[in-house]
C-alpha cells in the first residue's frame, strides 16, 4: 500500500518573537497521510476530474489553499471526495496547535524531564503531562515562550539556567494548586540539572548537562540549528500509527512525501532511525506503536504529478482550517456549508483518523461534544430507517445550486 503525506500550515521551526508570536497567523500545523492501493490510484484521477467539473474548479492541481471557495460554497467537494475514498483508504491526520507544542516542550524539558522520571503508570504520567501542558499554555506569558524558543534554537548553559529561574519566578506569583504542583516539579528538575552537571564532570563521554533539559535540535541544510520542528513530531506519530495498523510489519508499505526543500534529510533520518533495539511497553499506545521491527520505503515526489499527494493536501488543508474555525466560533460559512464541515470532521473523528495535539480545553471540551452530538444525530436517522446517502446527495446538490 502507498501512503501519501502532505502538510498545511508549515512555517518551519516554532520560534516565537515579539513581532511574530502567532506564527504569521499560521497557528496550527497539519500533516495528512492517505493510503491507497494501486487500483484506487488508477481511477482517482478520473473521479477527481469529474468532481472538479461538477464544482467548476479550474485548477489543474488539487491544492486546498489555491482552490477558490473550497472553504465556502464549494465545500461539498471535500465531503464527496471523502465519501469516495473513505471505505477503501486509510486516512491519518495530525493537527497541532503550535503554541501548545512549545508548552509541551517546556513541560518535557523544565517541568518533567523524561530522563529523571521514576516508576509511574504510563496513563497517569500522560494525564499529568496533559494537565501541566494545559496550564503552561494558559497561564505562562508569551515572553517566556519567546525566551524558550530562542534558547531552543541557541542552546547554552546560561540560557537554560535563566529559563529555570524565570519560570520559577513566574509560577511563584500564581496562587493555585496546579501552580504549586508545577513549581515543585520545576524545582526538582533544577536539582536534577545540578546532579547531571556533576555526572558530566565524571564522564567525559556525556553531553553537556544543559543539553538534557532543552529540546533536541536538528540541523537544516545550511547547518543551522532548528529548535522545535512540528513536522517531525507529526511525521513520527503518523509513522507509529502506521506501525500499529500493520502490526509491526511495514515492509510492504511505501511512504511518499511531498518534496521538502529544507527538511527532507531530517525526515529521512527520523524514518531510518525508527528501528531500535527495544521492546519498551511505554512506547505502545492505543493507536500508535513506537516499537518498530521494520520500516517501509520513503521517497519524495512532486505533488503536481501525484494525485495521492494532492488528495492528502486537500484533507490536510481542510482540517487545518476547519478545526480552528470550530474552536474560534467562525462565522464565514452559512448553515448548509457549516453542516457539510461537520459531516467531514465527524466522519474523520468517528474513524479515529485525526490525532488532536491541542490543549485539552480545545478538543475534549469544545470539539468532541460537537462531533459526538452530530454522530448521535446520524445514528438516530439510521434507527428511523432514513437513507442518509440520499439525503447527502440531495443536500449537496441543493447547496451547490443555491449558489
Amino acid at each position: 500500500m502507498k501512503f501519501f503525506i502532505d502538510e498545511s500550515g508549515n512555517t518551519g521551526d516554532l520560534i516565537m518573537t515579539k513581532d511574530n508570536f502567532n506564527f504569521s497567523s499560521q497557528e496550527y500545523f497539519t500533516l495528512g497521510c492517505i493510503g491507497f492501493i494501486d487500483e484506487q490510484l488508477n481511477e482517482l484521477n478520473h473521479f477527481t476530474n469529474e468532481l472538479k467539473r461538477k464544482y467548476k474548479i479550474q485548477n489543474n492541481e488539487l491544492k486546498f489553499g489555491k482552490i477558490k471557495h473550497i472553504f465556502g460554497k464549494k465545500i461539498g467537494f471535500v465531503l464527496e471526495l471523502l465519501k469516495h475514498i473513505e471505505e477503501n483508504s486509510k486516512i491519518l491526520i495530525e493537527i497541532v496547535d503550535k503554541k501548545y507544542i512549545i508548552a509541551t516542550n517546556i513541560v518535557n524539558c523544565l517541568v518533567s524531564p523524561p530522563y529523571f522520571q521514576g516508576q509511574q503508570d504510563i496513563h497517569e504520567k500522560k494525564q499529568l503531562h496533559l494537565l501541566f501542558s494545559q496550564w503552561i499554555y494558559e497561564f505562562i506569558p508569551n515572553d517566556f515562550f519567546i525566551s524558550f524558543s530562542n534558547i531552543s534554537r541557541n542552546p547554552s548553559k546560561e540560557g537554560l539556567e535563566n529559563l529555570f529561574q524565570a519560570l520559577m519566578l513566574i509560577i511563584k506569583q500564581m496562587d493555585d494548586d496546579s501552580a504549586n504542583s508545577i513549581l515543585a516539579n520545576v524545582e526538582e528538575s533544577y536539582d536534577d540539572y545540578k546532579i547531571m552537571q556533576e555526572k558530566v564532570k565524571n564522564n567525559p563521554k556525556m553531553l553537556e548537562a544543559f543539553t538534557y533539559f532543552l529540546p533536541l535540535p536538528d540541523l537544516n541544510k545550511r547547518g543551522e540549528l532548528i529548535g522545535i520542528l512540528p513536522h517531525i513530531g507529526c511525521f513520527t506519530n503518523i509513522h507509529a500509527r502506521l506501525n500499529h495498523i500493520f502490526k509491526d510489519n511495514l515492509s510492504s508499505t511505501k511512504i511518499i512525501h511531498d518534496n521538502q526543500d529544507h527538511f527532507d534529510e531530517i525526515i529521512k533520518q527520523y524514518h531510518e532511525s525508527a528501528i531500535k533495539d527495544t521492546n519498551d511497553k511505554d512506547r505502545i499506545f492505543e493507536m500508535a506503536n513506537f516499537n518498530f521491527k521494520s520500516i517501509g520505503n520513503l521517497e519524495f515526489q512532486d505533488d503536481k504529478d501525484t494525485i495521492g499527494l494532492q488528495v492528502a493536501d486537500i484533507f490536510a488543508g481542510f482540517v487545518n482550517k476547519a478545526i480552528p474555525y470550530l474552536i474560534n466560533h467562525g462565522t464565514l460559512l452559512n448553515k448548509k456549508e457549516y453542516s457539510i464541515l461537520l459531516q467531514v470532521l465527524a466522519r474523520l473523528y468517528y474513524q479515529k483518523s485525526i490525532n488532536f495535539v491541542l490543549p485539552i480545553k480545545h478538543h475534549q471540551e469544545k470539539l468532541f461534544p460537537i462531533f459526538d452530538s452530530h454522530l448521535r444525530w446520524i445514528m438516530s436517522m439510521a434507527i428511523m430507517g432514513i437513507d442518509k446517502d440520499k439525503i447527502d446527495s440531495d443536500f449537496l446538490d441543493n447547496n451547490k445550486s443555491s449558489k
